[in-house]
């Protein structure tokens, strides 16, 4: 049985208007609502991993526009419509039911949080809780207000900002692929990567840096264990040397590598000061944002070229 998630994205992002499908994740827009499709299925082993494949495809997206990040995922959806189908359905269709369902044509179940104030029906809600999902088709506003399905919808057509800047659903799905594809420490950097973003655009701006900079020590870490070494400042000398990245990039990541110990997070007697060691913090986003991204692609590539063994020809798998 496959297991079908239309996630309702959250209202705090900032998000794109074009539909884009790669492997089993579909983002599209209706009703000016955002949604994100994954698929479960369990002749596979259960593949579908939300929380970390949600995180490359996001990457994927945002890593279009390298310049600066110009959408905003957040980890959290608002709600789900959940679909249980005997057979894989196509992007095309799931995105054609859930039209079906939002406009009213298709009646199915909701769920509501049923529990009392004082959790004095606990027995009875969990029993409900369990019989909405073992419905084949349910939807889930479990966490939303309870109010009428038609007034609800409405009310989520009005939360939402789309960027006006267009992507490129083909070349999103390249950089899903080339992520997919990638090891474990990378798909952390990416998980850093797709958070700056996030805290960027509700202006925690050094926090922001932080996550930019955590992005890059994770980079770090996979080229140790790729080349076999454990000295850090080695590492770092050699991949400087081994990665080219265009423009002066490179010292750019090294003015944030810095950044890391000199300015953020940290804490002296000049901080919010004229004499504070840094008079702009927000720089340390802003000017570094597309280094990181250059370095991201170009690294992967990098090891795409060199292959399992660490020396050119093959591909990384």
């Amino acid at each position: 049985m496959y297991e079908i998630s239309v996630n309702i994205c959250d209202p705090r992002g900032i998000y794109p208007k074009e539909t884009i499908t790669c492997q089993d994740i579909t983002y599209f827009r209706y009703k000016n609502i955002p949604f994100n499709v994954g698929v479960v299925d369990p002749k596979e082993g259960g593949k579908w991993i939300p929380s970390r494949n949600e995180e490359l495809f996001y990457a994927s997206i945002i890593i279009t526009k390298k310049h600066f990040p110009c959408f905003s995922f957040f980890p959290h959806s608002s709600a789900s419509i959940n679909i249980k189908s005997e057979k894989k359905l196509p992007p095309k269709q799931i995105i054609l039911k859930t039209k079906h369902i939002v406009d009213g044509k298709t009646k199915i179940p909701i769920l509501y949080n049923p529990y009392n104030s004082d959790y004095s029906n606990a027995k009875e809600a969990r029993n409900f809780i369990e019989h909405i999902r073992a419905e084949k088709e349910y939807i889930d506003f479990f966490d939303c207000k309870k109010m009428p399905f038609k007034k609800q919808i409405e009310l989520l057509s009005r939360s939402y900002e789309f960027s006006d800047h267009r992507i490129n659903p083909v070349t999103v799905k390249k950089y899903y692929n080339l992520f997919s594809k990638s090891s474990r420490y990378i798909h952390i950097a990416l998980h850093y990567f797709v958070n700056a973003s996030r805290l960027i655009f509700n202006h925690f701006i050094e926090d922001a840096g932080l996550n930019l900079q955590l992005t890059m020590e994770a980079l770090i870490k996979d080229f140790m264990r790729f080349h076999s070494i454990k000295n850090k400042k080695r590492a770092i000398k050699r991949l400087r040397e081994s990665v080219r990245l265009p423009y002066y990039h490179m010292e750019f990541l090294e003015e944030l590598y810095d950044a890391r110990n000199k300015f953020l997070a940290h804490i002296d007697d000049y901080m919010y000061t004229d004499k504070q060691n840094v008079s702009d913090p927000d720089r340390y986003c802003f000017e570094h944002f597309e280094s990181i991204c250059w370095l991201i692609i170009r690294y992967i590539k990098y090891k795409n070229k060199m292959g399992k063994s660490g020396r050119p020809g093959g591909v990384f798998n």
